[in-house]
């Protein structure tokens, strides 16, 4: 074979040239060129004879034994059992991601686990050669995100979400042991029953709730269990053991890695949500987000939730022709879980100070409650009550007389309870009915004392000298011990901050209210005695909400104990010590509270008094009547508008509209609270309402 033409200033090898690459060198002393170098490949110069190419056939049979190999390797990762649904329970998410996440994992540590970017199985050259028939193995893999448009759609799509969502639960063992352990197991089996099924019903719920689905179960089925569980796990107290459970994985890192899954897959999916199985799947979406202090996200969820029930039939108002085919199979099932909407959203709205979207108040007519037990038909007069509390806080029109219709409103739903029924004295629980029984009628009651407060804090600051705010103040005062003494009993029961999370709000107002009626002297007479026991139950309190500030590390309870340790010297029985609020002492002691998001909340304790500007007429009558002003009108010259000022300091860092609770733990119920009090310190009915 004669030699080839070299071209001038050649200077490639034969194989890169073959190849069509730039043959370079890493030094002009190497004798092999740098892709030959990589390649492995003979580097021989064009100066030379160009060698015929090796055989490739033993390499493509060597490629194809390692592509058989691989496949068979890959097959036996998807199918490890000949069957997906035949694997243990637990055997999927949580074995693989124990490489991930380390025992001592915590929520924020997830979070940002959570933000890796993870390919799937279509997204590798093998998962591009199979195609989507291999999604089957996406169920069995540590995937961290993911959404329902990732998994396609049709049955093919809804098969590999109920096979994401099945490999989430733990076994079967450890299932039980979580529901038997956890107070929000017959919580949550009473959330969508009525007292009319029975404690037999409400303990049949709890069995089904320890039980693990099928793997075929529509993806909504799996999403309303693995809620429940993640709800129950919320709730363990934090003495649990959790090395009595199988996992590899935190409780704490599981369950918000199940609630964030099934926020993604399926309630994002409003397909999915279009049902009453979806309605139920938000609502203990909401719940929980309410548990873990996110008030507002629980909110959002509420409101979202309720526009869906609406669509399908659910709730009043809609003349869509489903709508109309799915009223005519309404049944007492459907009712509950639209009063539930609407109690969640209501609560929500007072607190928040938010404005109430849904006016309905059909659950509580008498053809809806006519099978309804006594506490039944009272918790929902709390929810028709806090939409009227909320659209009062919103008006500037006869704010008065709508306060005492709602106080007698409340007042005959208590006496139609009994006066035995609102003892708050801890019975002997023999059975887990009785304490269910007992721990249920003691949050009812302070959601009733809490509504009472929440209506006339607008009148607790008002002229003291003006007899008809009296009842007010009186009602916030009574109303606030209530609340304090029965938080006190259900917190030494329930430790977990996860569970019964409202009640902690109602104390904090609670607290707050009480210790600040105390500042305006003269108002209402308080013997030394009553000081002091006001004194006690709030140091107990306080003392409480430490403690379970120390078991779970809550910023909540931790900013309210603050709060309440820096206005306790109000209780103080030293008379030198002290600290009152009164007309007749000109000298401007204040306190300061700095609370996070809000700002500095100064609270005059004794403000200077300032004289009102009186005609000619008036002074000549005054004068004629008396040299001197009476007690009762310095009290009326007192410029109590310089009682409490908020001055908003954010510096420049404000949490999102809807943080959670571990950035925001007020969520805006301090600020509600504080416009409450602001625009109660008027001389008319009239008052500017939070914004």
């Amino acid at each position: 074979m004669p030699p080839r033409k070299l071209r001038k200033g050649t200077h490639s090898c034969w194989e890169c040239r073959r190849r069509k690459v730039r043959c370079q060198f890493s030094s002009p002393s190497a004798a092999i060129c740098t892709p030959c170098s990589i390649r492995g490949s003979p580097c021989r110069s064009q100066d030379l004879v160009d060698s015929p190419p090796p055989q490739r056939e033993r390499t493509h049979a060597q490629r194809l034994d390692r592509l058989e190999e691989l496949m068979q390797r890959l097959v036996e990762r998807i199918l490890p059992d000949g069957d997906v649904a035949e694997r243990r329970p637990g055997e999927g998410w949580f074995d693989a991601a124990s490489s991930i996440f380390s025992t001592s994992g915590t929520r924020d540590a997830f979070r940002v686990a959570q933000n890796v970017d993870t390919p799937g199985i279509d997204e590798t050259p093998v998962g591009l050669l199979l195609g989507p028939g291999s999604d089957t193995s996406s169920a069995l893999t540590p995937e961290l995100g993911g959404s329902y448009s990732s998994l396609g759609s049709g049955i093919a799509g809804i098969n590999r979400v109920s096979q994401r969502l099945h490999a989430l639960f733990p076994s079967q063992e450890d299932m039980k042991l979580i529901t038997e352990s956890s107070p929000g197991t017959i919580f949550l089996a009473a959330l969508f029953s009525s007292d009319s099924d029975g404690i037999s019903a409400i303990y049949n719920s709890t069995e089904d709730i320890a039980t693990i689905p099928q793997i075929s179960s529509q993806p909504t089925m799996l999403a309303k269990r693995l809620l429940q569980l993640a709800i129950c796990m919320q709730q363990l107290s934090p003495s649990f053991d959790t090395r009595r459970l199988g996992l590899k994985v935190p409780v704490a890192t599981i369950m918000v890695h199940i609630d964030s899954t099934i926020s993604n897959l399926v309630i994002s999916n409003d397909d999915y949500m279009a049902n009453v199985d979806g309605l139920q799947c938000i609502i203990l979406h909401g719940f929980w987000h309410m548990n873990a202090g996110n008030l507002r996200k629980a909110w959002l969820t509420f409101r979202r939730a309720s526009s869906l029930a609406q669509l399908i039939g659910i709730g009043p108002g809609s003349n869509d022709s489903n709508a109309r085919k799915t009223k005519e199979n309404l049944t007492p099932f459907h009712n509950k879980i639209w009063y539930l909407l609407a109690a969640f959203d209501r609560h929500l709205s007072l607190f928040l100070g938010l404005r109430i979207d849904m006016r309905d108040v059909s659950f509580a007519s008498e053809e809806w409650t006519k099978y309804d037990s006594p506490e039944e038909k009272l918790e929902k007069l709390h929810t028709v009550i806090a939409a009227r509390i909320a659209d009062r806080n919103h008006t500037t029109n006869e704010g008065y007389a709508i306060m005492q219709a709602i106080d007698y409103d409340l007042d005959m739903g208590a006496k139609r309870m009994g006066q035995m029924w609102w003892s708050h004295s801890s019975p002997v629980c023999e059975t887990p009915e009785q304490n269910w029984q007992h721990r249920r009628r003691l949050m009812i009651q302070i959601n009733h004392f809490g509504l009472l407060v929440m209506l006339h804090l607008l009148y607790l600051l008002r002229d003291p000298t003006e007899h008809r705010y009296t009842h007010s103040r009186m009602t916030c005062i009574r109303s606030g011990r209530e609340i304090l003494t029965r938080f006190i009993s259900l917190r030494e029961d329930v430790e977990s901050i996860f569970s019964c999370r409202h009640i902690d709000y109602a104390a904090s107002i609670a607290a707050i209210t009480l210790l600040l009626s105390y500042l305006v002297q003269g108002a209402i007479p308080v013997s030394d005695s009553q000081r002091e026991n006001d004194r006690i139950v709030i140091g107990q309190v306080k003392d409480r909400m430490e403690q379970v500030v120390l078991l779970n590390d809550d910023k909540f309870l931790q900013e309210s104990s603050h709060i309440i340790s820096q206005l306790l010297p109000v209780l103080d029985t030293d008379s030198t010590n002290k600290m009152t609020l009164s007309a007749e002492d000109n000298l401007g002691e204040t306190v300061q509270l700095n609370i996070p998001y809000l700002g500095l909340v100064s609270i005059c304790l004794k403000p200077k008094q300032r004289a009102k500007p009186t005609s000619s007429v008036e002074r000549s009558d005054q004068q004629s009547r008396s040299a001197s002003l009476s007690h009762e009108q310095h009290a009326n010259d007192w410029n109590i508008h310089e009682f409490i000022h908020v001055e908003e300091a954010f510096d420049g860092h404000l949490p999102t509209l809807t943080a959670e609770a571990s950035d925001w733990p007020f969520q805006g119920i301090d600020t509600n609270f504080w416009s409450l009090l602001q625009g109660g310190i008027v001389d008319s009915d009239g008052f500017n309402p939070p914004h």
